[in-house]
Parts: C-alpha cells; structure tokens; sequence
C-alpha cells in the first residue's frame, strides 16, 4: 500500500466524528477477513498496514474504518456518524454503514476510484440482504457497487468472520450487565460462536466458568 487512508481520502472529511464507544466490538479475524468482489478482486477487511485507520471494526450502531482493494485502493466504511449512533447518509460528512437492531447492515461505502458500495437495503430484493450474522459470527449476504459489481460477503469458503473485543457482552448492547447471563444460556442452547468464552473452539459447560471470569475482568 503505497498511499495512507488519510492521504487516499484527502477530499473527505477526516476524523472520526465521536470517540469509539466502550463496549462491544467485532472485528475481522486475521484469517478470514476477505470478501470477494465481481471485477476487483478480494475485498481485504483487516489489511496489513500500519496506518491506524487500516481495518473494518462494527459497532452497536454501525461500522467504520477501511478496507483495502487492490485493484481500487481504500474503501471507507465511514468515520463515524454525526450523531454518534447512526450515519444519515445524507450528506457527504455524514457517510456509512449502519447496523439495524436486526443485524441487517444499510448505507453506503465509498471507493475513492470507483464511487459508491450500496451495502442495502437493495433494489433487488431477490438477492440476500447484507447483515451480521451473530450466531456464526460473520458476515453474510451481497452489497452492489456501480463500478465493481456485485460484492460477495456469502462465500462458504472466502469470508469474513467476526471476533469480540469485548466476550462477556453476550448480547452485543455495548455494554456487560447481567442481562448477558441469560444471553449467554441462550447463546449455548443455539450453539451459537459467542458461547465460546473460553477460545477452544467448541461450546461446552465450561464456558460459562470463563464467561463468569471474562464478565469480572469487564471490558
């Protein structure tokens, strides 16, 4: 990568509107962080760069940051909404992608040499609607861009998973309350990937000793 972010979108606003807020987060994992694009390759969610604005990182409300194309350069996610919940989208300071309550994923990216991602809703409502799929832990569905086409984030094999920075958030409000307790019963009844609090890989009994550990060293 030849060109820093802030350099790359030097003609956009840069800096995030509000602080990152404490709580959950989900970022790619450092082996499934692709998505792949009709005519522009692999879309790289976590690049390896230095840059600290390098990498896609979702909040409760909504996403920001920026991948990498390597054949279109950066694309940003957005810097962070306006009013500190969710992108309006409306104009070009107040650009993003929103997270729905429902985990759907609405809004715009911006490619500095291809123009826009629309990540949903879409007009085709044939296609699956991007979202977040909190039980897998990943990203699922298609956005669309003008220049680059249809945007694959539905792949069995090239896909973006998801890790917590905080895990004792069982139900991703931002916060670790006890409210997370029963999430987390619901979370093993599902099978769901959250339930791993330990990192073995599988949900088990066990889990919930290192979730109630996790839960005391707070976030």
């Amino acid at each position: 990568m030849n060109r820093s972010v802030t350099a790359a979108l030097a003609g956009i606003a840069v800096g995030f509107a509000t602080s990152p807020a404490d709580g959950q987060t989900l970022v790619p994992s450092s082996s499934d962080r692709f998505a792949w694009t009709e005519s522009a390759g692999l879309l790289n969610l976590r690049p390896d760069s230095e840059d600290p604005d390098a990498g896609v990182a979702v909040f409760v409300t909504h996403m920001r940051g920026f991948a990498w194309s390597e054949g279109f350069g950066w694309v940003s996610f957005g810097r962070g909404p306006a009013n500190g919940e969710a992108y309006g989208n409306t104009v070009g300071e107040d650009f993003g992608v929103n997270v729905l309550s429902d985990g759907r994923l609405e809004g715009f990216a911006w490619i500095e040499s291809a123009g826009w991602i629309n990540v949903g809703p879409l007009a085709n409502d044939e296609v699956p609607a991007a979202r977040i799929d909190y039980d897998a832990l990943r990203l699922r569905g298609w956005a669309w861009g003008q220049a680059i086409g249809w945007v694959n984030l539905d792949d069995d094999e090239v896909f973006i998973a998801l890790t917590p920075t905080c895990p004792p958030d069982i139900n991703f409000d931002g916060a670790v309350t006890p409210g997370d307790f029963n999430a987390w019963l619901i979370a093993f009844h599902r099978g769901s990937a959250i339930c791993d609090q330990n990192g073995d890989g599988v949900c088990t009994p066990g889990d919930f000793n290192a979730w109630v550990l996790n839960y005391g060293a707070g976030c």
